[in-house]
């Protein structure tokens, strides 16, 4: 019975170009009522292994769609905010760097996560910590006018570079039914 509908069960296709199959061990009959020894146990904690009792096959392959969907990796979309061309770096001091540019497109939001872009070549990341528009504290500079950033960068800052603003959606990726 639970033999057959187990390796009846959909094969789930996956984005990531694998295939779930199942290939029960005729000989080896487990149920709840099956105690799972302690050297099966202990065996199963010390290689990640999952196991995973149940008497109705419907119910284990919901179980093994949602631990399946969990390993999945997530989907990252970006979405491109807005670009500054660094005219000045002021202060450099461990992660923390002040500078100010020109916004070229887009918005250059407070708290937005950037690439540094030197040429075609991304040479390091960050995390603007804060922007100021005419010496006052801004969330946000247009396209066309000029700003002062200060924040976290890994990698090099230099005059002449260009910074892209960006957000990103993390999505959990679903198996097909």
């Amino acid at each position: 019975g639970s033999t057959r509908s187990m390796t009846m069960a959909p094969s789930w296709s996956t984005s990531w170009s694998r295939r779930v199959s199942v290939h029960p061990l005729p000989q080896i009959r487990v149920s709840r009522s099956d105690p799972v020894s302690s050297s099966s146990a202990s065996l199963a904690e010390r290689y990640g292994v999952t196991i995973y009792l149940s008497d109705i096959i419907y119910e284990l392959l919901d179980w093994l769609r949602a631990e399946l969907e969990k390993r999945m990796p997530p989907e990252i979309s970006r979405v491109e905010e807005g670009a500054l061309r660094v005219l000045k770096v002021f202060k450099k001091t461990g992660t923390s760097v002040v500078f100010g540019g020109s916004v070229t497109r887009g918005v250059i939001r407070n708290g937005a996560k950037f690439e540094i872009m030197r040429g075609s070549n991304r040479v390091g990341t960050g995390t603007i910590t804060n922007a100021q528009k005419s010496k006052i504290d801004v969330k946000e500079v247009s396209s066309g006018f000029e700003c002062g950033l200060a924040a976290y960068v890994e990698g090099q800052l230099e005059e002449k570079d260009t910074i892209t603003t960006f957000t990103e959606t993390v999505t959990r990726k679903k198996l097909a039914r």
